[in-house]
C-alpha cells in the first residue's frame, strides 16, 4: 500500500542465459485498485571480447638464455556483462605451451 501523497517504486531486473529479443507486457496494481501496464523490451547480444593487438610476436632477446619467453596479452571487454575466454594452442607445434588457458 502506498500512503497518500507518497511515492513508491520497484526494481525490475532482467537477465538471460541466451541470445534473444525479449518483449513482454508487465501489469501492476496500486492500492489493489488502479491497474497500470508497461512494455519491457530487451535485446540480448553476445559478449564481444577484443584483443588489444591483433597479432603477438614472441621473440627472444639477445640476452635471454632461457627456454621460454613471454608477453602480456590484453583483452578488452567494452560490454556490460562478464566475458569468458580460453586459449586453444596450435597443436601442430608440439613444443609450444600457453601458461594461462582461461579466464
Amino acid at each position: 500500500i502506498i500512503p497518500s501523497s507518497q511515492t513508491a517504486g520497484f526494481k525490475l531486473v532482467f537477465s538471460s542465459f541466451g541470445l534473444q529479443n525479449f518483449k513482454r507486457l508487465v501489469t501492476y496494481k496500486i492500492n489493489d485498485v488502479h491497474t497500470f501496464k508497461f512494455m519491457v523490451e530487451a535485446q540480448v547480444d553476445p559478449v564481444k571480447l577484443e584483443l588489444e593487438k591483433s597479432q603477438q610476436v614472441f621473440s627472444f632477446s639477445d640476452t635471454n638464455m632461457e627456454m621460454e619467453t613471454s608477453q602480456m596479452v590484453t583483452i578488452k571487454n567494452s560490454g556490460n556483462a562478464p566475458g569468458q575466454f580460453y586459449w586453444a594452442p596450435d597443436t601442430r607445434h608440439e613444443r609450444s605451451h600457453i601458461g594461462t588457458s582461461s579466464g
